[in-house]
């Protein structure tokens, strides 16, 4: 069978600034193939607003609920489309993995936002973040009704800057194709307004404001939920994307780690432990146990990703995102990567060469694409006719949609490669639990002390600080099957406290009696181990 990196590539379309990625429909058609795979199945978790099928692959054998997991989740809003390809060569990958599977399960939910995937193959090409939900993001009673025009006919939103000598923005003093905020501290004054293109369609002085591009999912989750913001929700898990997702995640018990292909970039710059954000009733601080893991899987990332991290854009936390939600409020250890960013371009040093402001994001994305002999990811500022600026002169053009985001196609295998080299890592990191050194010493007649202790095998601890905060990790627990004996001292059932990696905690029962006990420990995210001790 071919790989579904080589099917999905096959696919691809030419459109405006190069190969695209798979349509929803190809995408879905991988899964089914994959599915087919005895060690592989799919089932749809939930519909979209607009009715579109939410997939989610389970990859695994045997026990695949109370084997140690890692959940993947990508394409929750526009910024990533790239991400449901890169999650589908890593579910691939893993399939072939069958000792891993033996013990290890794998949860993939390639296109979390289905409606915002979908979209980025419309005619019209503009970033749209959200679903297919109707909203009123100008809370003025009518829907929809200022989207974004096609001004200059080329079928993609990109800006309109006007000449006006109120505005805050000046054209870039090396490269006047570009627009940077006057800075009024060094004596600069703007010559410029900039808007998204488009026209003000309901008069109020806003343009573009409420548009067909619904909620944004990855601001619709419960932790420091935006109320009020725009695309965010009317409260936190409003949308059936959201809800399909938590549901899903909170049955899947024996989750550990959750890796979301996502803007937020915790793997490049790991979260910051803050001692009054840990300790406060509302958590709004990685634990610092925690932050010990994050910094160690970081480190892991940096040794499999050739991309420079440093390179890495950072994003502000702006509220309701999937990232921050899988840490404090599921509990689990929460990694975030948008698995590609531009790299820095390189400066000609040549004596007459052009000084290039790479400090710029937008020059330096048109600097490495021209470098990397790919399709400009600039459309050219036109002049054009705009009845809402009369008189004044106005141009069209800029960063195409998704340029800054959306990874290129041709990186696409070798990133993929790299993060499955990542998952794999980190999978050979998940917490094994089990028994050592179980001993049987008598004590009297018929009277037994057993000493064992519960073991992790494994280099990450059994679960974070976090989750032991909060009833949706099923902390290990220990548990003593006496048959015909008496328990004399000790605890039957124990809820165990997190068992860091390679380390043990000792546990002791007296028993009275000559039957066999039976010896339990274990939990979904780490899984089980039980041992026969014969007393006589």
């Amino acid at each position: 069978m071919k790989s579904i990196l080589t099917v999905l590539i096959a696919l691809l379309p030419l459109l405006a600034f190069g190969q695209d990625y798979p349509t929803f429909q190809e995408l879905s058609s991988t899964i089914s193939k994959l599915s087919q795979n005895v060690a592989v199945t799919s089932k749809s978790i939930g519909k979209s607003a607009n009715g579109k099928d939410i997939w989610c692959l389970t990859l695994g054998k045997g026990d695949v609920a109370n084997h140690p997991a890692i959940a993947i989740v990508s394409g929750l809003d526009g910024h990533t489309i790239h991400g449901a390809s890169v999650a589908m060569g890593i579910a691939e990958s893993l399939s072939k993995e069958e000792e891993l599977l033996e013990n290890t399960t794998f949860y993939i939910i390639p296109v979390a936002n289905p409606d915002a995937y979908h979209h980025y193959f419309s005619n019209l090409k503009y970033v749209a973040h959200g679903n297919g939900a109707s909203v009123d993001n100008d809370r003025d009673g009518r829907l929809n009704e200022d989207g974004f025009e096609d001004l200059n006919g080329d079928g993609l939103i990109t800006m309109m800057r006007v000449e006006d000598p109120t505005g805050e923005w000046r054209l870039h003093e090396l490269d006047s194709r570009f627009l940077v905020k006057a800075d009024i501290s060094k004596g600069e004054k703007g010559t410029h307004k900039l808007f998204t293109e488009g026209k003000d369609n309901d008069g109020d002085g806003d343009y573009n404001e409420d548009g067909d591009w619904g909620i944004n999912i990855n601001k619709n989750f419960t932790f420091q939920h935006p109320t009020f913001k725009d695309d965010a929700g009317d409260f936190a898990t409003s949308e059936t994307e959201t809800r399909a997702i938590i549901d899903f995640l909170f049955d899947a018990w024996n989750v550990h780690t959750v890796i979301s292909i996502d803007q937020e970039n915790n793997l490049a710059h790991p979260w910051k432990y803050n001692r009054q954000g840990a300790t406060t009733r509302l958590v709004s601080s990685i634990q610092k146990d925690d932050e010990t893991v994050a910094k160690q899987l970081a480190a892991l990332y940096k040794k499999s990703i050739k991309q420079n991290l440093k390179e890495a854009p950072k994003y502000s936390h702006s509220g309701g995102d999937f990232p921050h939600w899988a840490y404090f409020h599921y509990g689990r250890v929460s990694l975030s990567t948008p698995a590609f960013w531009t790299p820095e371009a390189e400066q000609d040093t040549a004596k007459d060469a052009k000084k290039l402001d790479l400090k710029n994001s937008e020059i330096n994305l048109v600097a490495w694409y021209e470098q990397q002999n790919l399709p400009s990811p600039m459309v050219a500022w036109s002049s054009i006719d705009h009845p809402d600026f009369e008189g004044r002169k106005v141009e069209v053009g800029g960063i195409k949609p998704y340029a800054a985001t959306v990874m290129p196609i041709s990186k696409l295998e070798e990133v993929t490669e790299q993060h499955t080299g990542f998952v794999k890592e980190v999978a050979a990191l998940l917490p094994r639990i089990q028994f050592e050194n179980v001993e049987v010493i008598k004590l009297d007649k018929n009277l037994y002390r057993i000493t064992a202790h519960v073991y992790n095998n494994g280099i990450l601890p059994t679960h974070t600080d976090i989750g032991q905060r909060t009833r949706w990790v099923r902390k290990p627990y220990a548990q003593l099957d006496l048959n015909d004996n008496q328990l004399v001292s000790g605890r039957a059932y124990q809820l165990l406290r997190k068992v860091n990696g390679d380390a043990s905690v000792e546990l002791t029962w007296i028993v009275a009696g000559k039957d066999t006990v039976l010896l339990k420990v274990g939990s979904p995210s780490c899984g089980f181990d039980e041992v026969k001790v014969p007393l006589d």
